[in-house]
Formats: C-alpha cells, structure tokens, sequence
C-alpha cells in the first residue's frame, strides 16, 4: 500500500509552482520584469532601447535573482526581512512602575475657593503634623528597639494604617 506522510504544521509547508520554486520566489523573479518596462517606457529615449537602460534591468534583475535563492530553506529575501526587523528594533525597554499609560485615573474635582494666603497653608500643615521633642523621639527609639515589645503595621478596609505595640509572648 501506498503512504503518504502528512506534514504536523501544514502552514509551514510552502507549495511549490515551478520545478523548485516557490509562489514568493516567483513574485521575487518577476519584480524586474516590471521594473525593465518601466524603465524602457519611462527613461528617454522613451520607448529605445539603449545601453544604459539595459544595464540598469541587468543590475536590477541580478539584485532580484540573489534575493530569490534560499538559504537554509529560506529565501533570502526573508533573511533581509529578519535582519531589518532585528536591526530596527528598539534597544533599550523602560519599565517605569509610575506610568499612568493604562490605567485609569480618577483627578478629583478642583472647585474654586477664595485664595488663602501662604501662612493660612503653613498654619494648617503645622497642625496637622505633632512635631516630637528630641526626649520623646529617643523613648520611642527605644520602643521600637526594645526586643520585648513588636511593632505591628495593619492596613484597615478604608485603606488606613493602624500602628500597634505588642509585648512579645514567651
């Protein structure tokens, strides 16, 4: 009986057209047959036949026949491809952990009051945050220091920190 073996991936299987050429390879061959009547239709003498015309669709057909032979069973003009892509990419990637690109932000809405002077703003900052002596800032060096008392941090559901001193169970 006769087998047949069938490719895993059949999209990597190109079909071939031509003896061993392939549907890239044979656009890839066509490009100067293009190119040959451009330039015998366009350059002038238009529509002559002149040395420098012939030399520039030798040059472009040989440019052509070069990207159409395969290497390692891949065209050479993907190879081109492969190399440009690599070439052109960027070389550095920033990883900025504060971007906002994204996410969504809610800006809260400014709504206008009456101005309030620089010393109203200081005012309201002073009183907010307790200023500590030096005394009470060295007790609580201690404190935290003190191998018989831990130092526990908690987050409540609204987003709050609770600060706890617990004297450690022996």
């Amino acid at each position: 009986m006769r087998t047949a073996i069938i490719p895993a991936q059949i999209i990597t299987v190109e079909d071939k057209l031509a003896g061993n050429l392939s549907l890239s390879q044979i656009i890839i061959l066509m490009i100067p047959l293009f190119v040959g009547t451009l330039v015998y239709v366009l350059f002038p003498p238009k529509m002559e036949l002149t040395v420098y015309k012939g030399i520039l669709t030798g040059v472009v057909a040989l440019l052509f026949i070069t990207l159409s032979f395969r290497v390692k069973n891949k065209i050479v003009f993907q190879w081109l491809i492969v190399l440009l892509r690599y070439t052109l990419r960027p070389r550095y990637y920033i990883f900025n952990k504060n971007d906002i690109t994204g996410r969504e932000v809610d800006l809260p809405v400014l709504q206008t009051q009456k101005e309030t002077s620089h010393a109203e703003v200081k005012k309201e900052i002073k009183a907010k945050i307790p200023l500590l002596s030096i005394i009470d800032m060295i007790r609580f060096e201690r404190l935290i220091t003190n191998p018989n008392f831990s130092l526990r941090f908690k987050e409540n559901k609204k987003g709050g920190l609770n600060v706890a001193f617990e004297q450690v169970k022996e």
